[in-house]
């Protein structure tokens, strides 16, 4: 099993440590929220902030206005609507900065 998250290079050019999950791997039930928390070190403009969602075939790229922004960490929710196996990444502009693999399951 991989533990751990997946950092991309440029992860440390933005100074980007994600908090929560601590794990490359994640479970959800459908309609779930995950919290993700990521520590931002160094200054970003947060309009730049994004994420990408893919299921292998479709992928989307959202704005989210969902977050907030304290003591340099980023807290940020999204919520899967649909059963499947998703990549999910955090970029600034377009560069990943951190990234999941997340299964949506049934609901509980």
């Amino acid at each position: 099993m991989l533990m751990g998250r997946w950092f991309m290079g440029s992860s440390f050019k933005y100074g980007v440590v994600p908090v929560y999950p601590n794990t490359l791997k994640i479970e959800v039930f459908k309609e779930g929220t995950i919290p993700f928390q990521l520590k931002i070190l160094k200054d970003i403009n947060l309009n730049d902030v994004q994420l990408s969602v893919s299921n292998g075939v479709t992928k989307e790229v959202v704005q989210n206005d969902d977050f907030t922004f304290v003591d340099r960490i980023l807290k940020l929710n999204f919520s899967f609507k649909t059963r499947g196996h998703y990549d999910f990444h955090v970029l600034i502009g377009d560069e990943v900065v951190v990234s999941y693999a997340v299964r949506v399951l049934k609901g509980g």
